[in-house]
């Protein structure tokens, strides 16, 4: 398995620790196994790794590394983790599923903020947007989506082109929804 000889080298632990990882990831009870995605998610995290190799001790909120969560077959959580870190610095959480982010953000935005400044948005796996701050119709500061300030995750295009050659190999792998 190719994955797991590029994480495990990325990662400076055994590759067989690597492949024992992902096949416990991909058969871990009570979820729909999608190996195609544990797979393009092991490129993912090898190639934010070969950016920055110091992404291996980064620390979830939980205290393990991202090494840590990969040899614990949570090796997606520790590729969004190191994405994450990689795209730097944000001022407030944010869900880019909505199509709004004010009424999620509404009275949750960091002390000090004044309407017209711009803060910085996170989803937890390396996006970054641009978030305008006003205050709603009663006074309460929110803030919505500057247009066109969307950033893809860091190495995002590794994961999603691994997954569309996976699924193309291996379209039994790949959920229907």
């Amino acid at each position: 398995m190719r994955a797991a000889e590029a994480l495990g080298a990325a990662l400076g632990v055994p590759a067989q620790d690597v492949r024992q990882a992902i096949a416990a990831e991909h058969a871990r009870p009570g979820e729909r196994g999608n190996l195609v995605s544990t797979l393009s998610s092991a490129a993912w995290l090898v190639a934010l790794l070969q950016a920055e190799p110091t992404l291996a001790e980064a620390t979830r909120t939980d205290g393990r590394t991202v090494r840590e969560a990969v040899l614990g077959a949570e090796i997606a959580s520790a590729a969004a983790l190191a994405s994450e870190v990689l795209a730097g610095p944000y001022d407030v959480d944010w869900d880019g599923n909505w199509p709004s982010a004010a009424p999620r953000l509404r009275g949750r935005l960091p002390e000090g903020v004044q309407p017209g400044d711009v803060l910085v948005g996170s989803d937890g796996g390396g996006v970054r947007t641009q978030l305008r701050v006003f205050a709603d119709v009663d006074g309460v500061l929110t803030a919505d989506n500057v247009p066109d300030t969307w950033a893809d995750p860091p190495y995002e295009d590794v994961w999603l082109s691994e997954y569309r050659r996976l699924a193309a190999l291996y379209p039994d792998e790949v959920p229907r929804y």
